[in-house]
């Protein structure tokens, strides 16, 4: 145990104790957090002294820049364009049918990427949000669902897996002509009908092209069902649904919210956060994985101006394990609103994203 001053230099140490703002009664940081620039910010506006106690001062420097993410990303999509374009035109009889050998093993540098690097936020923030064409969506998704593997502290080939589902999750969309995916307005039911159906047809697509892997195969199939039944297309419930097809269900969810759709906008993942957390607490997603998760999203708006319910705006101050959807926000004037217990305000978006 040791000290040291309050500066970015500490990026990267483990807190020795709790830290409690200048009124001594409000939490900023527990003991155990992993100090990253936001909380240091935070800590120089709100702590009275500028030393902490630390257990350990071991520096992580991420080894790739947002650039290098940047063009990975790029690379990937382009590549995953190429592909998708090909079986779209296999699917729908204009070329022979494509081995599955094209997407078994596209471990892009993307992914490869997510496994080795711990900071992923930058990441998220490059992914495209239109989601005009299936494979953008579908290599956002693996993405989002491989950094949901990590966070839950599986194994490179579990990640890896996750995320050539979540790349393959929607491949029965192919089969949808596009003036059906882009519709701006209410679907019809032979519509309705054929978006409801891509899950299935996905997995018969897969199946053709020498697919058996049953991870890939059940998050094919269901993610679009939930925990309490109400999903498509057999409407099962939580007992019959993998963990690995939960995973891909939330990944799903959370690039839909983010994405820019024919009769919606971009919306930021702080609005993503409250959805997920809705539907969790609704008993639909499995909070195993939406805690975490949203935890790891909430934390990157540590120090960060957001909007109450209320119209209120204030700064992220602490962001909790359990509840990370009901951060501490400091209103200014040294007002501290704890939202676990104030249940007359609820977060409802970031300023500026």
């Amino acid at each position: 145990m040791n000290e040291g001053n309050l500066s970015l230099k500490l990026v990267g140490s483990v807190l020795g104790e709790d830290v409690y703002a200048k009124n001594k009664s409000i939490p900023l940081l527990r003991k155990g957090t992993v100090l990253n620039e936001r909380h240091i910010f935070v800590l120089q506006s709100h702590l009275n002294h500028n030393n902490l106690r630390l257990e350990t001062c071991s520096i992580h420097q991420p080894s790739i820049s947002v650039e290098e993410l940047e063009q990975n990303y790029k690379e990937s999509l382009g590549q995953l364009k190429s592909i998708f374009e090909d079986l779209e035109a296999a699917i729908n009889g204009s070329a022979s049918n494509q081995p599955l050998q094209q997407l078994e093993h596209m471990y892009t540098p993307m992914l490869n990427t997510i496994v080795a690097e711990d900071e992923h936020f930058e990441l998220l923030k490059l992914l495209r949000k239109d989601d005009e064409f299936t494979y953008v969506h579908s290599l956002n998704v693996g993405v989002v669902s491989s950094i949901i593997g990590k966070l839950l502290a599986m194994d490179k080939e579990e990640i890896l897996l996750l995320g050539e589902t979540g790349i393959l999750h929607d491949i029965g969309k192919l089969s949808i002509p596009l003036s059906v995916l882009k519709k701006n307005g209410q679907l019809d039911p032979e519509e309705w009908e054929l978006i409801r159906n891509h899950t299935v047809e996905g997995v018969q697509i897969l199946k053709n092209m020498g697919e058996t892997r049953t991870k890939v195969i059940m998050g094919t199939l269901l993610h679009h069902e939930r925990l309490d039944g109400s999903g498509y297309p057999y409407g099962v419930r939580e007992d019959v649904i993998p963990f690995h097809a939960q995973i891909i269900s939330v990944a799903d969810t959370y690039d839909a919210i983010t994405a820019v759709r024919p009769y919606k906008g971009e919306q930021s993942p702080i609005v993503a956060v409250m959805i997920l957390m809705e539907e969790t607490a609704k008993g639909k997603l499995s909070s195993a994985i939406t805690v975490p998760f949203t935890k790891y999203l909430m934390d990157q708006f540590i120090g960060q101006q957001v909007l109450l319910n209320t119209g209120e705006q204030g700064t992220i101050i602490t962001v909790y394990d359990d509840m990370p959807h009901c951060p501490l926000v400091y209103l200014g004037e040294n007002v501290y609103i704890d939202l676990r217990f104030d249940h007359t305000r609820s977060l409802k978006d970031v300023v500026s994203y």
